[in-house]
């Protein structure tokens, strides 16, 4: 009987140890070094853009070129030259040729005053007669005034006499002329040099 005893206790006593082998190696599990966590995923901040390139001197991009223009031609265009009025064309006469063709009217100018003295004796002031002087010297454009006094007999009749008149031709277009006249009683109406003459306008004058 006691043979046998022994025997049950052996087999229990095995079967206790069985049951805690289990137990035993999580106890020498447990006892391991714990699990490495796996590496989390850092994300990086996104690179900074590349600055644009700033053109320096030597990489910029020059402007295209301008064509220098053409000389402009010395003779203007037919177009221009018909629209152009001849008024505008100037011309040049010397002084002394325009005095010498007025000069001799100035007996007839005396006379239109006269006639006016004897509607008026007081009749006296200045009168500007101008006029032009075509490229074929042909007097046009006459007009006598402005004038110190309201007289339109003696103006117009002063007017007849330059448009009589024939100039010589001037060269290059026509001439405008700006001629004052003086009206005094008892007087004779005396011709001056005129101080020069220029491209268009002319002037001459004469008291």
């Amino acid at each position: 009987m006691v043979r046998a005893r022994s025997s049950w206790t052996s087999v229990a006593h095995l079967a206790h140890l069985a049951h805690l082998a289990p137990l035993a190696s999580l106890g020498c599990a447990s006892g391991t070094a714990p699990p490495v966590a796996p590496p989390q995923s850092v994300e990086l901040p996104p690179a900074p853009p590349r600055p644009r390139e700033v053109a320096t001197a030597d990489t910029a991009t020059a402007p295209p070129a301008v064509p220098p223009r053409a000389p402009a031609s010395a003779e203007p265009a037919a177009s221009s030259r018909v629209r152009e009025p001849a008024t505008e064309l100037g011309g040049r006469l010397s002084p002394s040729l325009i005095l010498g063709t007025v000069k001799p009217s100035l007996p007839r100018i005396r006379r239109c005053y006269e006639l006016a003295l004897a509607a008026n004796p007081k009749l006296t002031g200045k009168v500007t007669v101008s006029f032009v002087i075509g490229v074929d010297g042909a007097t046009r454009s006459v007009g006598a005034g402005p004038a110190d006094f309201p007289d339109p007999l003696l103006l117009r009749c002063v007017e007849t006499v330059i448009s009589a008149l024939r100039f010589p031709a001037p060269e290059g277009g026509d001439v405008h002329v700006s001629y004052p006249l003086v009206f005094v009683p008892d007087t004779p109406i005396a011709a001056s040099t005129p101080s020069g003459s220029a491209p268009a306008p002319s002037t001459l004058t004469k008291k």
